[in-house]
Parts: C-alpha cells; structure tokens; sequence
C-alpha cells in the first residue's frame, strides 16, 4: 500500500510538470528595450512589449516602439503598433499571426505576418513572411537559433526582401552571476548580398522580476519576435 501511495505520488507528480511545461505562456511579462543600429544610417530603437496566456495553449503579444532614424541627409521619427495571437507548445514550436501599424510622416502602413517556429533541443528554426506596402517586403524570411547555453543563443538570419538580401548574425546572452535574469544583451552584425551595405548593433532588454533562463524566456514566456521595423 505504502508502494502504491509512493507510486501514485510520483505518477500526480510527473503529471503536474508535464502539463505545467505544456502551457503557452508560463507566466505573463512586460519587457523594456534598447538598440543602436548602424546601417546606411543611425537607428535608435526604444520599445516595450508583454506577453499575456489566453488559456494554455495560446496567448497573445502587445507591443509599441519608437524607431528615430538618422540618415546622412535626413533625420526622422517612426513608430510601430503591433498585436499578435499564438499557439505554442514548448517542446514543438510555435504558431503565430500578427498584424501592425507602421506610422512615419504622418502616413501609416498596414503590415500582416505569419511566422512558424519549430523547436528542436538546442535549435529553434523559424520562417516568417509579412505582406505591407512600404516596399513589397513579402518573401519568405529564414531564420535559425542555436543555443549554446540556456543562457547564450546565436542568431542567424536571412532577410530576403524585394529590394536586397541581408544576412545577419545576432548573440544573445544573459549575464545572470553578475546582475541577475531579468536582463538580456545582444551584439548583431549583419551583411547586405546586392548593395555590399553593412550594419552592426547593440541592444538590451529588461523584464522586471524574471528569473529564468535566455532560453526559457523564449519558449515558456515571452516570444521571439520576428518583425520588419520591430525588435
């Protein structure tokens, strides 16, 4: 009988983690960034987005950013709205459509996205396509995350659009012995294939009261958004 309780325990027990680690959205987040981008011009992305659960299997993004572009002959403000609904499983991957608002010069822009993300131990690859009419940026974009720790992930992106090619290589890490989870560093470099252009950029991000890991937050928390003009 004693077996028995011992067994039942620990079945309950394997049960509730299971299904704990099945949800969506583990616990809801807000998140504030930064990042310097040097391209053909200066960019200065300032954002802040959350994640929230819509029961276990789905959940939803929010988000706003203010981009200020500095170009050699012109300087100019530009913001985002962007909202998103999700399935995700956290051992398989995720399923998303977003649909945003691109404001500049007193004109905005409607933009539509699917993106799909399917999760492998320490590998996470990803396409996602967006249809908008700044600059019929609708072909397939490619993208691959490898985790080298919980804590520090490669990206590898390809951004193939209708007017050039990028390529672009992103670390992010946490530095969690020093100042805790909550904060995240990104260090990008990215090549351009028809205009030889290249760009390099550093970025952080926040999450108040998050104790987790880099790889954690990515697929039981918040989500890896992939967005022209968005972080």
């Amino acid at each position: 009988m004693k077996k028995l309780l011992i067994s039942s325990a620990l079945f309950t027990t394997l049960f509730l983690q299971t299904a704990f680690a099945e949800k969506a959205v583990e616990e809801n987040t807000i998140s504030y960034s930064a990042k310097y981008n040097s391209a053909e011009g200066d960019i200065i992305y300032l954002q802040a987005d959350a994640t929230f659960a819509l029961g276990d299997n789905f959940g939803f993004t929010v988000g706003a950013n203010n981009l200020n572009l500095n170009f050699y002959d012109e300087t100019d403000n530009a913001q985002n709205l962007r909202v998103a609904g999700f399935f995700r499983n956290p051992e398989h991957g995720r399923i998303e459509l977003a649909y945003q608002q691109f404001f500049s010069n007193g004109e905005n822009e409607d933009l539509y996205s699917i993106t799909g993300e399917y999760y492998l131990e320490n590998w996470t690859v990803g396409m996602y396509a967006m249809s908008d009419e700044l600059s019929d940026l609708n072909d397939a974009n490619i993208y691959v995350n490898f985790y080298f720790t919980d804590n520090i992930r490669l990206d590898i992106d390809l951004l193939d659009a209708s007017d050039n090619s990028v390529i672009s290589t992103t670390l992010n890490f946490q530095a969690s012995d020093y100042i805790g989870n909550e904060w995240q560093f990104n260090l990008s470099y990215g090549e351009g294939f028809w205009d030889n252009d290249n760009q390099w950029g550093i970025g952080v991000k926040y999450t108040p009261e998050y104790n987790d890991t880099l790889k954690r937050f990515y697929r039981n928390y918040s989500t890896n958004i992939k967005s022209f003009f968005f972080l």
